[in-house]
């Protein structure tokens, strides 16, 4: 585990940022088009493109493959959108580096398209276990992906967020190159999938669309008998964490160790039987709980055992934190964690790249992002209608940064969509589902694919009860779930009142500072405009000092300032899209929330 090399790299990682204005520019202009990098992009390795194992939460030590790097792109001369990125006209094949999506400058390729194969070929570590079923892993696929090994086809999987394996043990072939071809198709707004924020076309408030594969793939080898998935949910009132471990081929012969350990002290073991579920409990003087202040992580290792010998092993962890709605006298309700009010000081990030879209260049680069929103004197970041790699969640989780997590939605206007919408919903549901830094579901913003809100606000309070549920922003289902959000751009509004409810302003700001020489387009917008660093620290000030009234005056528990980073047209970001120049001096804005506390009341 890296949590500990995570916050130590934080000093290195700020302190090369500096503030508006920016001494030179780092958007290159090529044949009157403009390309932003950022610094990881530009130090890009292709051999080590986000070597890190992919999936923290569950970890086997032994050996894996990483497959990204280098793969065949091949894309039809003409697809459906009408582009013709290809000439001559005929489908051509490109080399093109994974897991970037084919829209990025990262991917070598650049350019559009609904429809695209790629070819992957590898070997199979001659040291991995004869004996061993081989998984292959990828991290997200957007959108529609059929799989195929050396000829035989495997699967399809429809979603372009959540994570999903095949086992091709019975496609291998002996001793040779194995080939590997994944065709995507993918037509953003014209299907029926979620989608996000993307879109195909320029449209305000929309970003640039991305296809294909994004997050890392990967090759693992498992015995026969192994463990397929780890559902971690944490009982701070009991000093626990509840476990159901889902196995593979597991059998009455079978015991599920569970060992729990405080760094390299070990503190509870608990035994279990093939239904997978057990409670290791946490003793008085050992309990420490989780919160931004204090992101308390405790290792968890987890075997099956047939005959007292370990069959399979992986490592976990876990992060003990209550969130609760407190009714308060004045008929709202106020947000608890770990027993005592606490004001989240939020802020919305797209994870959106110039050079990589929705692919980070590296693991550094993303640390980067949530070490300054922590500088900043932020404790939440609302993740705007998209789900990241599992990585970015671990980071979350050991640096201490609470997540709201918006689930990508798309037109949901007939069945397919909405049935897709809702397989989507449950898998992202899942996949998030044991990290302590996710706090809050959000379903819908501002009305956009709303539907049959009654029935999702129950599924997710069924799928996770023990997350803050907001069901929608700014629309007419407020009342459901426990969470009444406001969107307050450019200045604040009136709140709206559901009794026993939290008040929340899920987005503020909307500043726009445009920074010449480091933005993406000399079109630019925000909700409001200003036109130096000294101005927007002054708008900063009013609306924060705004703020602290509504929230001694109407309870507001949650704030949240749109946003962290400058996104292509949208110059609204407390830094600009490329991360080079801060538009603001941290402390400024530091000084500013803190006086949303509640100890500063």
């Amino acid at each position: 585990m890296k949590w500990v090399q995570a916050v130590l790299a934080v000093t290195a990682i700020v302190f090369g940022y500096a503030i508006l204005p920016a001494q030179q520019s780092n958007v290159v202009h090529q044949g009157g088009g403009n390309v932003m990098i950022t610094r990881w992009g530009k130090n890009l390795n292709p051999d080590q493109i986000l070597p890190e194992y992919p999936r923290p939460q569950m970890m086997r030590n032994g050996e894996w493959l990483n497959l990204n790097g280098f793969w065949e792109l091949e894309i039809p001369d003409r697809d459906s959108r009408g582009a013709s990125p290809v000439q001559p006209s005929q489908s051509q094949t490109y080399p093109i580096l994974v897991p970037f999506p084919i829209e990025s400058r990262l991917s070598g390729i650049a350019t559009q398209a609904t429809a695209v194969t790629y070819k992957k070929r590898f070997r199979v570590p001659g040291n991995w276990p004869k004996n061993h079923r081989i998984l292959l892993h990828f991290g997200a696929v957007d959108w529609e992906a059929v799989v195929q090994v050396n000829g035989k086809h495997l699967g399809t999987h429809r979603g372009g967020y959540d994570a999903f394996s095949f086992d091709i043990t019975a496609a291998l072939l002996p001793n040779v190159e194995q080939i590997l071809v994944v065709t995507v198709t993918d037509p953003t707004e014209q299907g029926p999938q979620p989608r996000g924020n993307q879109s195909t076309v320029k449209i305000r408030g929309q970003h640039t669309s991305v296809t294909g594969i994004w997050q890392t793939v990967w090759l693992e080898p498992v015995p026969e008998v192994s463990i397929r998935q780890v559902q971690l949910t944490p009982d701070f009132d009991g000093k626990s964490v509840k476990m159901q471990i889902f196995g593979e081929n597991l059998t009455a012969n079978h015991i599920v160790k569970a060992e729990l350990f405080d760094g390299d002290d070990l503190i509870t073991r608990g035994f279990g039987g093939t239904d997978g579920a057990m409670i290791l409990r946490i003793p008085e003087n050992r309990f420490k709980p989780w919160s931004p202040e204090n992101p308390q992580l405790y290792r968890i290792t987890i075997a099956i055992l047939e005959n007292n010998q370990i069959v399979d092993l992986v490592e976990s962890y876990t992060g003990i934190r209550k969130l609760e709605i407190v009714p308060l006298a004045s008929g709202r309700a106020t947000i608890y964690l770990n027993g005592k009010p606490y004001f989240q000081k939020g802020v919305s990030d797209h994870g959106m790249w110039p050079d990589g879209l929705y692919t980070a260049p590296s693991e550094e680069a993303m640390l980067s992002d949530l070490t300054v929103a922590r500088m900043f004197g932020f404790n939440m970041i609302r993740k705007s209608a998209k789900v990241e790699p599992q990585l970015w969640y671990y980071l979350c989780d050991a640096l201490g940064l609470l997540v709201w997590q918006e689930i990508p939605s798309g037109n949901n206007n007939h069945a397919s969509s909405t049935a897709q919408f809702d397989i989507e919903l449950g898998s992202i549901v899942r996949q998030l589902s044991s990290h302590p830094s996710v706090v809050c579901w959000v379903l819908f913003q501002q009305g956009v694919g709303e539907h049959n809100p009654q029935f999702y606000a129950d599924k997710v309070q069924q799928l996770d009860p023990s997350r803050l549920l907001c069901v929608s922003s700014g629309n007419d289902s407020q009342a459901l779930g426990n969470i009444v959000d406001v969107f307050m751009m450019p200045d604040l509004k009136p709140m709206l009142y559901q009794s026993n409810q939290a008040q929340t302003i899920g987005r503020f700001g909307g500043i726009d500072l445009y920074a010449e020489k480091n933005s993406w387009s000399i079109d630019h917008w925000g909700y409001s405009e200003v036109g130096k660093t000294t101005e927007l620290h002054d708008e900063f000030q009013r609306l924060t000092d705004a703020i602290v009234e509504y929230r001694d005056q109407f309870d507001v528990a949650v704030a949240v300032f749109h946003q962290l980073v400058d996104l292509e047209e949208e110059t609204t970001g407390l830094m600009t899209y490329n991360r080079e120049p801060m538009k603001v001096l941290p402390d400024v804005i530091k000084v500013q929330l803190e006086k949303l506390d509640y100890t500063k009341k």
